[in-house]
């Protein structure tokens, strides 16, 4: 059975090929950038095209197909060969012409017609297409913003999912400072501009912050308040008294418990004691990408969405649900059985069926607060706020327990409320008290209702909430998926920087003794005891994770949708409806205060992690003014910059401090990241993504 044309490219090197299709998959995958594996023949190729053994063709006899896996296994094991063979492909391809890319797509065309023995109706039109356009953007006279040719569907997409700051680089090289990328389908413009970015980043006006990806609208159906122009000031104000600055004090003591808990699972040093000196000397083995997941979700499920879920429901099939929902947002929309999205799907209506009931006497006690106070978003905002507030006052006042603390127990006034999960969880739904804004009885009536509001209305989901009633959508499914929303932000950044940070720092030997020399100096200043004052003295910690986010930023950053034209410069006009992006990874490799101008190089120095480790993976740069960098896109910038960063920092600081004080770490796979794909997010090919930890 042959594989869909549109299906071969999803390898990453390696192809293999056989019978009569042989010549047709050949000509194909030299476009991708493939290694060919097949038995030797004579290639019929265009002019430009030689095939050399080991150079841009692997083979194996024609008797001896049992040689296919060594020959698998060997290029597997030699990243190296395989990525250098890939490569070649590629630039032998970029020497055709346009004249060329049309013969060779219609040479195409006929070997794979003569092999599958039928013309896909659908590859016809497909080719009539790109013969169209390629002939339109030889003719136009505008400035190119893309190559001729791109393949469609697939786009610029496997070069992104490789490389994606070298391809951009290339990009910004060859087009400047804007041009179009084709991602799955869609084209996006990235802006590399400053003076363009100003006007929709450092503005509401001109574009919206939308995600027009249709697998996420699917799953998430509710539009982010995030996207909302006129109420997006007012409900950032609350989200930022949720989870901004003042609100970390409150959030370190169930931080702490649930990062605690997940490093010590890791850890069982007291396990490897048991085992052996020699168990203990050969260290202990974490699969960091499931770990660093694992501990992102329960963050943003156990500690910010803050739902009490009936004791029927277990818990940890609660978080695989979240994840499989969470798996489907960024993937292509096609819900064939057994696929990514739609499992999403049916994890999205799973969740929604515990949820709901969940928070229905929450949101029930919202909407009558919402009447209250005559659907004024101004209204509900100042109370929640004024409750935060005092919330996080209260937590200074106690040392940075108070509430804080009772949330680490599992929040609440009851003793039957602070149970809380093995793990420090804390999902609990605020209990249903019933306040009337307009409620009078004396000040410390008035003081106590407040107070029970903090739980009804001061957690991070109700400030999703609050923008959902804005925005008219008020029924208890909308604010069931304000929780969801809550927890998918908080995780996917979350999980992301987790596992960046733990696979550089684990590449670092020099960088994790600057982390203990630190982590001593803080014992000696605070005790050896976690708190909130001491992780906030962590300057060079910090520094390690800023580092990170900036070589690995864990988004593209800065999506927004164009509601009027752009004029970029004096040439580019992008047009209304346009996607745009501000490329995290591009603005980095530009940044004026790193990078020296130098065009000739594939990558700029401090962002070539794979050939300049050291060199790039400094994080003292960001503790000095003369060496710090300019541009930090890892969180956005502008109106809609991620309001969680310090709350992010506060995590993986806490991560870094747990671990490094016990043990030194390594990656079993040194080239972990280098074999790593990175679209959507930084994902490790299977069984490379082992740390070891040892005993310090």
């Amino acid at each position: 059975m042959y594989t869909p044309l549109w299906e071969f490219c999803r390898h990453k090197y390696i192809v293999y090929t056989e019978g009569v299709s042989a010549s047709g998959r050949l000509k194909f995958h030299l476009l991708c950038g493939s290694v060919l594996v097949s038995h030797p023949r004579q290639w019929d190729t265009p002019e430009t095209l030689t095939m050399v053994e080991g150079k841009n063709v692997v083979t194996v006899q024609d008797d001896e197909w049992s040689d296919v896996e060594q020959v698998y296994r060997r290029l597997e094991d030699n990243s190296g060969l395989a990525e250098a063979i890939a490569a070649e492909n590629r630039k032998y391809y970029q020497l055709l012409s346009a004249d060329g890319i049309s013969c060779y797509a219609l040479e195409l065309l006929k070997c794979y017609s003569e092999a599958m023995m039928y013309t896909p109706p659908e590859l016809l039109v497909g080719l009539l297409a790109v013969l169209l356009g390629t002939l339109l953007l030889l003719r136009s006279p505008r400035k190119r913003l893309s190559p001729r040719f791109r393949f469609p569907m697939l786009g610029d997409t496997i070069q992104m999912a490789k490389r994606p700051s070298a391809f951009l680089f290339s990009r910004y090289k060859e087009f400047g400072p804007v041009f179009t990328l084709d991602l799955m389908g869609s084209i996006y413009y990235v802006i590399a501009d400053l003076e363009a970015q100003r006007r929709y980043l450092y503005r509401t006006e001109g574009a919206d912050a939308a995600i027009p990806i249709k697998a996420f609208k699917m799953l998430t159906e509710v539009p982010s308040p995030n996207s909302d122009r006129v109420n997006h000031p007012i409900w950032r104000k609350v989200t930022m008294a949720a989870v901004g600055p003042q609100a970390l004090q409150t959030l370190f003591p169930p931080v702490l418990r649930v990062v605690q808990s997940h490093v010590d699972s890791w850890g069982a040093l007291a396990a490897a004691h048991q085992q052996g000196e020699q168990q203990a000397q050969q260290g202990i083995q974490v699969p960091i990408y499931q770990s660093a997941r694992r501990l992102g979700l329960a963050l943003s499920v156990d500690v910010l969405a803050g739902v009490e879920l009936p004791a029927t429901v277990d818990r940890g099939q609660f978080k695989q649900q979240m994840e499989m929902w969470m798996d489907g947002l960024f993937g292509l929309p096609l819900a064939f059985p057994g696929s990514k999205f739609a499992r999403a799907l049916a994890a999205k209506d799973w969740l929604l069926a515990r949820i709901m009931p969940a928070i229905r006497e929450v949101h029930q006690e919202f909407t009558r607060e919402w009447d209250a106070a005559s659907g004024d978003m101004g209204t509900m905002a100042e109370r929640m706020i004024r409750q935060l507030d005092r919330q996080a006052a209260e937590s200074v006042a106690g040392g940075g327990g108070g509430d804080g603390q009772a949330a680490a127990e599992g929040g609440g006034s009851s003793a039957s409320s602070r149970t809380g999960s093995a793990d420090g969880s804390s999902l609990r739904a605020a209990g249903a008290g019933g306040c009337d804004v307009a409620g009078g009885g004396g000040a410390a009536q008035q003081q106590a209702k407040e107070k029970e509001l903090l739980h009804t209305l001061g957690r991070l989901p109700q400030a999703g909430v609050l923008g959902f009633f804005a925005g008219k959508f008020t029924g208890l499914r909308e604010s069931a998926f304000a929780v969801l929303q809550t927890a998918a932000a908080a995780a996917d950044t979350t999980r992301v920087t987790l596992l960046s940070t733990l696979a550089l720092v684990a590449m670092s030997l020099r960088v994790q003794e600057e982390i203990f020399a630190e982590q001593q100096r803080v014992i000696a200043e605070f005790g050896a005891e976690l708190s909130y004052k001491a992780v906030s003295n962590m300057p060079y910690t910090e520094a390690v994770v800023k580092e990170t986010l900036r070589l690995l930023p864990p988004a593209a950053g800065g999506m927004r949708v164009l509601t009027e034209p752009l004029q970029v410069g004096d040439v580019v006009t992008v047009p209304k409806g346009a996607l745009i992006l501000s490329y995290s990874n591009l603005m980095h490799c530009i940044d004026p205060a790193l990078w020296d101008g130098n065009t000739a190089v594939d990558e700029p120095a401090h962002m070539d992690w794979r050939n300049n480790f050291e060199g790039a993976f400094r994080p003292e740069r960001w503790l000095s003014e003369e060496t710090r960098p300019k541009y930090y896109y890892a969180f956005g910038v502008g109106k809609h910059s991620c309001v969680g960063a310090q709350l992010v920092y506060m995590e993986v600081k806490i991560m870094l401090a747990l671990l490094v004080r016990k043990f030194r770490m390594r990656l079993q796979t040194p080239d972990m990241l280098s074999r790593a794909t990175w679209l959507p997010f930084l994902a490790p090919a299977a069984g490379t993504d082992t740390m070891i930890l040892e005993a310090r």
